[in-house]
């Protein structure tokens, strides 16, 4: 039988909504249970009676604030400690083909083999309003495939490695959206 990983032991995590802000923490002292690992997930659908998935077009943005994205590692891989906190976009194109967007910080991406990977960094004082098209080219992808999707958006945070050291996170998303064009300029404010 293998050993949970639910083991207060090893630390905790909490993921507080109120409204559309949600404050993650994650806490985790590694390598003092049998799992060295200690996760934090959330996912977010859309606002009101819009469900998953989310047709993307070229008039499709994204509006998003996250004001806090911090972590007490200075350094995420110090004695083999991989810490990382992001937004994650998955989309598909009807094809079985999959794109993942990673959003965060500079110093908190967690690697990921594979193509079809895009990173990128935000201000965290900002609003970020961005059209999934420019986003796209940014990688080579022009134009959109057809039949793009947005399926989820999630928020992970990890801390993984062979240490004692304690590990505390936390990410505040004030808001994110997904719009079309038209719906922007009335949009940019939560």
């Amino acid at each position: 039988m293998e050993p949970s990983c639910d083991n207060t032991a090893t630390g905790y995590n909490t993921n507080t909504q109120n409204g559309t802000r949600l404050v993650k923490d994650n806490s985790s002292i590694i390598g003092s249970a049998p799992c060295n690992r200690h996760y934090n997930h959330s996912s977010v659908f859309r606002e009101r009676d819009q469900a998953f998935p989310i047709p993307i077009t070229a008039n499709t943005f994204i509006q998003f604030q996250i004001p806090q994205m911090t972590t007490n590692t200075l350094n995420p891989y110090r004695d083999y400690l991989g810490t990382w906190q992001v937004m994650h976009l998955k989309f598909t194109d009807g094809q079985q083909t999959n794109y993942f967007f990673l959003l965060s910080l500079n110093g908190q991406f967690f690697p990921s083999p594979g193509p079809n990977f895009c990173y990128f960094t935000f201000d965290p004082e900002a609003r970020i309003v961005d059209d999934f098209q420019s986003m796209f080219k940014l990688y080579g992808i022009d134009p959109l495939p057809e039949n793009l999707q947005l399926d989820r958006i999630d928020f992970l945070q990890n801390a993984f490695g062979n240490t004692t050291t304690a590990v505390q996170q936390q990410m505040i998303v004030d808001f994110v959206r997904v719009v079309e064009k038209e719906d922007t300029a009335s949009s940019q404010t939560p």
